[in-house]
Formats: structure tokens, sequence, C-alpha cells
């Protein structure tokens, strides 16, 4: 016979009573010992569940059927009562309780957890966010772009452009046939001309937005048309919108090992500030330059007016503080992307 002692409440009000719960391997029923009415309750084992243990010898509570349950202190007592025919490594509580203890199981499922958050973060949420964000209906798109020059303005001190009228004019009109020849349908593609430095972004909507500088610094129009072209292969590839979703899923996998959750929720109720501050993927700033670089090859035979953007950017930025948006995020690599649009374009 085996018992443990505790407290009884009979799951029709909140009066508690001093027990004492009995068992026995060769008798199916559990008893229980009410010692301040002076009676007992039976219950059939199979009407008998016991929560899972917490730790070594942590308090653990027995449920009966009839809603009533048995709260104690010294649960590692509860050990012995599993489910007549049940071997004590068919119990999982059994199983849970023994690897708690275990100090090579405790280091083996660090190490599993590791690699699960690991190769989670490196092949399943690029997997999963990448299948999700082309499944986004346009509608979404545009929802997540709705407050964001707001956003600029406000918070990232953007300012009115103060380029000449003839050269947004000019400009626009090759925005315009670029999309003509590039854009797909639902995009609500837009040309905005900000002074707020030497950079250029996209929207997951369509917008693209050119700083004042960044038109300044190019050597001639060649070089911006192939700016925007970059900026309308992130739009096409939805790379801020996996960008997006990827930091999302990161910050949730964190959440989850940390039991935290909070994290996740703050990225995914502030969309314009992640894609504003974290910038591109080093591989989605590629696949953006030599799409820019098939089209100029396409149009003009070669890449060079890619290359040179490039290298007009690392120039003008030399002696500025590095920004974290768009191309200037991708600054320390600047050397290896011109390498690589140049020898795209060679036969």
């Amino acid at each position: 016979m085996s018992d443990c002692t505790g407290t009884f409440y009979d799951g029709e009000g909140a009066l508690a009573h001093p027990a004492v719960l009995q068992w026995s391997d060769e008798n199916s029923d559990v008893c229980v010992v009410l010692e301040d009415l002076n009676e007992e309750r039976r219950y059939a084992q199979e009407d008998v569940h016991v929560d899972a243990p917490l730790g070594a010898d942590s308090p653990r509570t027995v449920v009966f059927k009839d809603g009533a349950r048995f709260y104690t202190e010294s649960g590692a007592q509860l050990d012995g009562l599993v489910p007549r025919g049940a071997g004590k490594w068919k119990n999982p509580h059994q199983w849970a309780s023994r690897l708690e203890r275990h100090k090579h199981a405790i280091v083996l499922s660090i190490v599993m957890l590791l690699a699960f958050l690991f190769v989670s973060y490196r092949y399943g949420i690029p997997a999963v966010a990448d299948s999700l964000a082309y499944k986004l209906p346009h509608s979404t798109l545009e929802a997540m772009s709705e407050n964001t020059t707001d956003v600029l303005d406000k918070y990232f001190g953007f300012k009115p452009t103060e380029l000449a009228e003839d050269v947004q004019d000019r400009l626009q009109v090759r925005f315009d046939e670029l999309v003509e020849e590039l854009g797909s349908p639902g995009y609500r593609y837009a040309l905005e001309f900000r002074n707020f430095g030497v950079n250029a972004f996209a929207l997951p909507s369509g917008t693209i937005i050119v700083g004042d500088q960044l038109v300044d610094a190019m050597p001639d129009d060649e070089a911006i048309i192939a700016v925007m072209v970059h900026e309308i292969a992130h739009v096409e590839k939805r790379h801020g919108t996996r960008q997006v979703l990827r930091e999302a899923g990161v910050a949730f996998l964190i959440g989850v090992a940390l039991g935290d959750m909070g994290t996740s929720a703050g990225i995914l109720t502030a969309l314009p500030q992640v894609m504003l501050s974290s910038g591109y993927s080093r591989g989605f700033e590629t696949e953006a330059d030599l799409f820019a670089a098939d089209y100029l090859i396409d149009t003009c035979g070669h890449s060079e007016p890619m290359a040179a953007a490039l290298e007009a950017l690392g120039e003008a930025i030399k002696d500025m503080e590095i920004d974290s948006l768009g191309w200037v995020s991708s600054h320390p690599l600047t050397d290896d992307r011109i390498r690589k649009v140049r020898s795209h374009g060679a036969p």
C-alpha cells in the first residue's frame, strides 16, 4: 500500500479537507481518506489523472472524474500512481520525471533545442516567410505601406524635395516607362522624392522613394535609371515583405524559446519601422542588382550604369556616418556588388 498526504477539494465548494491518498498495485481502486470528516472516497484508477511533475519533488495535483482534486506538496510520492497494467516506462509522467533528473538528458535536450533553433532560423523561417509573402494580396501590401511616408517625415526627419521640377519631371517620365516595361499588375507604382540623404528604397505597395542627394551623386540619368530598376526589383520580388516576415519569424522564434511573445507582437504592430530600419539581406540586394543588370544588358548591351551607380554611391558615403536604410546599409559590400554586376554582364 502506498500513500500520500495532502489536501482534498470536493469540486463543489472551496472548503479544503486534510486527506491521505492511498493506492495499491494489486487493487484498482484509489482511496481518499478525509481525516476531518472521518470518511473515505474511492475511485477507479481509470478515473484518476495525475498531472505531470515540473521538478524532482514539485507540488502536484490529482484530478478525479467527478471534478474533485487532491493537492500535495510532495509530488514525488505520486510517481507510483500509474494506471493499472501500465509499466513504469509506459507512463509519460514517469518518463518526464526521470528525464528531469538525468544530466545527460538535460544536456541532450539543450543541444537539440539549439539545433532546432538554428535550423529554423537558417532554413525554416526564410522558407515560410517567402512562401507567405508571395501569397499576400496587394491590398495587404498597400496596408503595410499606408502610413510609412508619414512615419518617415515624422520620425526619420525626411523633408520635402529640393530637386528642380524639370529634373523631377524628366525622371518621372523615365520611371513611368520602366513601370510599363517591368511592373506587374496590381502594384500601385509611384515615384516620390525626399530630401533625406544618399538613399533610395521601395515600399511593398510599389512606392519608390529617392533621396535628393542620391540623384545629385549619380554621374548621369542612366545610373539613376539603374537605381530605379533596382528598387522595382525589390517590389517585384517582394523583398520588403519577405524581410519583414523573416524579422517577425525570428522574433516569434525567440519568443517561443524564452516564453515571451511580446517581442514578435511588437514587430507585427510596427511593420513600417522594421522595413526601414533593418535594410535588406545581402541575398536580396544581390538579386536586385542582377535584375537591374539584366535589364540594362537587354536594353543597352551592358551593365555598366548599375556598376557606375554603385561606385558613385560608395564615393558619396565614404565620409558619411553609415545609415541603416536601403542602399547605405550594404555599403561595406559595395565593391563585391560592383564586381558581381560587371562579371554578370561579361561574355
